[in-house]
């Protein structure tokens, strides 16, 4: 496989895999517990429970609106940059594109208020850094290719 199809094709995972994230953190079966044993084994624990028919139990819409919008807009934004990058051999704006929204990405997964959202970000985010080190290296080689061609 060509630098520049694993390029578009984890470009395209980070961003599905944001967005299927996103979609499970807010339309998923899960709510955030605690839980307290008389046993001794569990004592304040905290975790998800997944319910066959609960949502996930938010704060109120005002905290909640932008974190979830910025979760939303930064895979789509890095599927983009990906696509514009490794589709016009050189693309400045789809790499500036791919990594500003990388680094935002992180940003959010950092300070975002909603845990679960983080967590489900997370591999997107993973992906996104992977995309974006095959940028760097696909815009290396082309680099030194045409440097090449140059001095024949």
């Amino acid at each position: 496989m060509t630098s520049q199809r694993a390029e578009l094709v984890v470009g395209f995972l980070s961003g599905a895999l944001g967005i299927i994230g996103l979609n499970i953190v807010l339309f998923g079966p899960v709510y955030p517990y605690t839980a307290y044993m008389n046993s001794g084994i569990v004592h304040g624990s905290e975790g998800y429970l997944v319910t066959p028919h609960g949502f996930l139990l938010l704060p109120p819409p005002s905290d909640v609106v932008v974190p979830i919008a910025v979760s939303l807009v930064l895979p789509l934004l890095i599927l983009i940059g990906a696509l514009l990058h490794s589709r016009q051999r050189g693309s400045l704006v789809g790499l500036i594109l791919l990594v500003d929204a990388t680094v935002a990405l992180l940003i959010d997964i950092v300070f975002n208020p909603i845990a679960l959202l983080r967590l489900f970000l997370l591999p997107s985010l993973f992906l996104a850094l992977i995309t974006c080190a095959l940028a760097f290296r696909r815009g290396q080689q082309s680099g030194v290719v045409a440097a090449g061609q140059a001095h024949s």
